[in-house]
């Protein structure tokens, strides 16, 4: 299938000119930092900050070579930060020490082997909170401790980010600069989580002021969601104010939130903020593989990576092709056996056909494009049933949702009461799920794909609901299409609509 056929179905396709993330500063860079090559596989950097009595010194840190492969009897003692990388635009220079840490007294990087890094102002500025006057602090960041400008290094340490989060004492969110209302959100927060049981009455200047945190770009991205599920202990950050996750989300819950006037969030915080809440009830992991094994395969086995899909693929990314590799490392598949792995050199629209293709079957096929996410499903299967009513998950969690299915009958009518109509528990989803949608099973597959009739074509809401094939009557179906011949389909699968 052409691109032509593709623009009659979905409109026209905007082809924009490459991005280029360059942007050095002004002036003369003087001696740039260049990242030596790991030393052993699974291994790791990590950024050891130096301390400074002046708050406006220059960030003077150093890098050193990690083991994260050995096991570890006690706690891996690093913080992980989450975070925005945020605008290329007026890059600031942090100092990388070879040898020499200084003494802390100075208002100049000192002496010896320092060398320029540029990092971006958000980056910048949070180093510039967590530095401690007197002690060091170890970190983890993935734009110092990862070798932006090596594609190989990169794709092989994003392999490992599950785990180096995992590992973390502990992961720090930042979300940015406090606003003029971010302490009065926090303090709110605080006293919510407090007072769990008493009855609160916020007034709105308070809720906007919640509601603009939660609209912070953090929020949106779709790396942080691996971060804090791999997460142990979660400390979220706000220029200098701080709060415990697990007591953010208290705060959040006991607050009982309106979104009226910010619906975008009802499905955007919920399935982040439960994933910060179970953080402290996490065990610590444990490196029990031996040293020869592949980064890649630590998972968190949250979901399978169809499932992930569908929950997260909305979320925002720099690079599309991290809106698949940020979801490898919670997979509770392998991924590996279709050749999904972190490669920053494959193009996009080979990986998305490749995470398509292995979350349905070989027995569809799949047309892609490298400058879109969209893509274009053909093969055969059948129409087994369609939603006739959706209910949100209650639970402040909100990470499911209830779907009731009227079936299709040997007639071809559908069941519209009674015994006749199921009911699923499945996570909810990136893609709002409609009364009316329909329930279509692929051949080849066991999971079905949920899709919506538009025009000339389908148009793909979930593309592998997991009904429990426990259930009786979609047991029933699995077993009954067989006998029936499938039909021919054309489904549209687009990411940012």
């Amino acid at each position: 299938m052409t691109p032509t056929v593709l623009d009659a179905i979905t409109g026209a396709i905007i082809i924009s000119p490459p991005r280029h993330s360059g942007n050095p500063a002004s002036g003369d860079l003087g001696d740039n930092f260049c990242h030596s090559p790991l030393l052993k596989q699974g291994n790791i950097r990590l950024l050891r900050l130096l301390p400074h009595k002046d708050t406006k010194a220059p960030i003077q840190c150093q890098l050193f070579e990690y083991p994260l492969q050995e096991p570890n009897r006690g706690a891996h003692l690093y913080d992980a930060l989450s975070y925005v990388w945020g605008s290329e635009e007026d890059k600031q220079p942090i100092f990388i020490q070879s040898h020499d840490k200084g003494d802390g007294s100075s208002t100049a990087p000192s002496t010896g082997n320092n060398r320029r890094l540029l990092v971006t102002a958000n980056l910048h500025a949070v180093l510039s909170h967590i530095r401690d006057r007197l002690l060091e602090r170890v970190m983890w960041i993935d734009a110092v401790c990862i070798n932006q400008e090596d594609d190989d290094e990169k794709g092989l340490q994003v392999q490992s980010m599950a785990k180096v989060y995992a590992y973390a004492n502990r992961v720090i969110v930042w979300l940015g600069e406090a606003a003029s209302d971010s302490g009065e959100a926090f303090k709110a927060l605080r006293k919510a989580a407090r007072e769990q049981h008493a009855r609160h009455s916020i007034e709105r200047p308070t809720q906007q002021a919640i509601l603009s945190l939660l609209k912070r770009p953090w929020f949106q991205r779709i790396w942080v969601v691996q971060e804090v599920a791999a997460a142990r202990h979660i400390l979220i950050k706000c220029g200098p104010l701080e709060i415990d996750g697990f007591i953010f989300c208290l705060g959040l819950g006991a607050l009982k939130l309106s979104y009226d006037t910010c619906p975008d969030l009802q499905d955007l915080i919920p399935p982040i903020t439960y994933l910060i809440r179970d953080a402290i009830f996490r065990p610590r992991y444990e490196a029990s593989q031996p040293e020869t094994s592949q980064p890649a395969t630590f998972s968190l086995n949250i979901h399978p990576l169809g499932e992930l899909v569908d929950m997260y693929h909305t979320r925002k990314a720099t690079n599309r092709l991290d809106k698949a590799y940020a979801l490898l490392g919670m997979s509770s598949d392998d991924p590996r056996t279709a050749g999904l792995l972190a490669d920053y050199k494959q193009p996009w629209g080979e990986v998305f056909r490749k995470l398509i293709q292995f979350s349905l079957s070989d027995q569809v096929f799949i047309d892609t494009w490298d400058d879109c996410s969209v893509a274009v499903i053909q093969g055969k299967g059948h129409i087994v049933g369609r939603v006739s009513s959706v209910q949100s998950d209650d639970d402040p969690q909100g990470d499911m949702q209830s779907i009731r299915i009227a079936w299709k009958n040997v007639l071809g009518d559908f069941h519209t009461e009674g015994e006749e109509n199921s009911r699923f528990d499945i996570p909810a989803s990136a893609k709002l799920i409609h009364k009316g949608d329909i329930i279509y099973l692929l051949h080849g597959t066991l999971k079905p794909t949920i899709v919506r009739l538009c025009n000339s074509y389908l148009r793909v809401i979930m593309i592998t609901a997991p009904l429990s094939e426990t259930e009786s009557r979609w047991s029933e179906h699995l077993r009954s299409i067989t006998t029936t011949s499938p039909t021919d389909f054309m489904m549209i699968w687009d990411w940012d609509t």
